[in-house]
């Protein structure tokens, strides 16, 4: 016997694993880096500020110490000679301002400041082409006052952070003018527009942004690197396995170069993926020589047991001739009954013969689901054709079909033979004046159609048997059948993956027998639904 199990299309990858590795890896490289990037950025520009500060902090220390304090005083005066002094002291700043700019550029001016009151102060010595001494600045900046009074108090040069003024954002460095008697008269001061340092910042930017640019593409190398040195392995075990799934054993695994020179856990996967692929050749040889084996028994079987329905078949035509004797010979009336006896229990065996052989055939049966039929007209064809039975036994018959068309992917003959034999069960064993109910409901994938009757019924124990072959629940009225059509209905429909349960309360009870089967998968079915009924042949085949 042989059961074809249908077996779904193999499992394809809808994504591949390098680029399921690649990606990750490649966004988080890229992170790291932006991240790396911005921190050393920041303080890339963290330290640009601070030379910048520490450079105008060393050249206003030299240009302070340049200058003189009662020379200052002398051109701040409105003496006679405050004018001479005033040139000297500029063209000093202005001579040493020169020689640093040749190091350095400083495109801003020097100026002196006086003494503050309160927010305002006045500049002193300037750089500038036109002088404006004696003007009056407002201190914008909380910081730079700050910076400034502390200067003029302690002496000791400082610079400020970026701050806002009148004339735009600076960067500025002070130191204090002091006399003779060590006494501030005046704060150079050298600024730094904020221009100037937003170049320079603009510039590391922009370097960071090429070295970001350079460590995203190396992140994208890296990642795809990463993937197919992971995923290179892994993808050959996959293609190995395809192989296999689709009944070729003789490929094996090639172990990649880099896995032989550093061997890991995907060199033990592949070594022990080649060992079962050829563990499971050597098993499917085994398992065809068996299955051959196997068919031989299963055909001997077949052949043996049709070979003793067959033969017993043929004495039993030579015993019937014995219901021919009364006609050609009288005989007393003890030999007469005998004789008839004689006659019934031929044609019983003759019966079951048939029934056995009949039997037999569906044993053997071999599965073919390749076409698809409707049970609900199978159901309404079996009953149309049952039902004159069924009146000759006083018993009727209801059936509740869904709406919808229920497909199932069995011969329809097959098909026939099992709603037929339940049904015409029912009817055999029905009460007449009675009624026998037939249910189909849907559940899922699975149709379950319900056979009720309120006949004979059986006792509970004997559900489990009552379908097995030439059982007979009722010992008294077994000359009524074989005791082999349930059994038949119940091969055919597990051939097809389906089932035959039996259930009664008891005798006298009735009894309800349920057909379990299979819808037919979506893919499968043909153009049904919406179709008009001549669509339909009268065998229950769509067309």
């Amino acid at each position: 016997m042989k059961s074809r199990i249908p077996v779904g299309e193999l499992q394809r990858p809808r994504f591949s694993l390098w680029l399921k590795i690649a990606i990750p890896s490649t966004i988080f490289a890229a992170i790291s880096i932006y991240a790396i990037s911005q921190i050393s950025l920041g303080q890339s520009i963290h330290q640009t500020k601070m030379a910048s500060q520490q450079k105008l902090l060393n050249v206003v220390t030299m240009a302070a110490c340049a200058l003189s304090g009662d020379d200052h005083n002398i051109a701040m005066s409105r003496s006679d000679s405050s004018q001479q002094y005033f040139d000297v002291q500029v063209a000093l700043l202005r001579r040493f301002r020169s020689k640093l700019d040749q190091i350095d550029e400083f495109p801003e001016h020097w100026y002196t400041l006086l003494r503050n009151h309160g927010d305002t102060t006045v500049f002193g010595l300037m750089t500038h082409e036109t002088a404006f001494t004696g003007d009056t600045t407002i201190f914008r900046s909380k910081e730079a006052r700050a910076v400034f009074e502390n200067v003029w108090r302690d002496q000791v040069p400082r610079f400020t952070d970026i701050y806002m003024s009148d004339n735009g954002r600076w960067i500025s460095a002070l130191a204090a003018v002091t006399d003779s008697h060590d006494e501030t008269v005046a704060i150079l001061q050298v600024d730094l527009l904020y221009e100037r340092y937003l170049t320079l910042v603009e510039e590391l930017q922009s370097e960071a942004n090429w070295l970001m640019i350079a460590g995203i593409l190396f992140a994208g190398l890296l990642g795809v690197l990463l993937g197919q040195l992971i995923a290179g392995p892994v993808r050959r075990v996959s293609e190995g396995a395809t192989t296999i799934a689709e009944g070729d054993f003789r490929g094996a695994v090639e172990e990649p170069r880099s896995l032989r020179w550093f061997p890991d856990e995907t060199s033990s996967l592949i070594h022990n993926f080649n060992s079962m692929s050829g563990k499971l050749e050597q098993t499917l040889k085994s398992l065809r020589r068996a299955n051959r084996r196997l068919e031989s028994v299963d055909n001997a079987k077949s052949v043996f047991l049709h070979f003793v329905a067959h033969e017993l078949r043929t004495p039993l035509n030579g015993l019937g001739t014995i219901k021919l004797l009364p006609e050609l010979q009288e005989f007393d009336k003890d030999t007469l009954e005998f004789l008839d006896d004689a006659g019934k229990s031929v044609d019983r065996l003759r019966a079951f013969t048939a029934a056995a052989e009949r039997y037999i055939v569906a044993l053997t049966h071999e599965c073919d689901d390749s076409e698809v039929y409707v049970l609900n007209e199978v159901i309404e064809g079996v009953v149309t054709e049952l039902t004159p039975y069924a009146d000759c036994h006083g018993v009727r018959i209801d059936v509740q079909l869904p709406p919808e068309p229920l497909q199932v992917a069995m011969p329809f003959d097959v098909l026939t033979e099992v709603v037929q034999q339940v049904v015409h069960n029912a009817i055999k064993f029905g009460s007449s004046g009675d009624r026998i109910e037939i249910d189909v409901v849907r559940d899922g994938k699975v149709v379950d159609m319900y056979i009720r009757d309120w006949g004979k019924g059986f006792a509970a124990e004997h559900a489990e048997r009552i379908c097995e072959p030439f059982f007979v629940a009722d010992i008294l009225h077994h000359s009524r059948g074989s005791g082999v059509n349930l059994a038949m209905a119940k091969v055919y429909a597990e051939h097809y993956n389906g089932k035959l349960k039996a259930h009664s309360d008891g005798p006298g009870r009735g009894s309800t027998f349920q057909i379990c089967l299979n819808l037919a998968s979506e893919d499968r079915l043909p153009e049904y639904y919406g179709e008009p009924e001549s669509a339909v042949s009268g065998n229950g085949l769509v067309a």
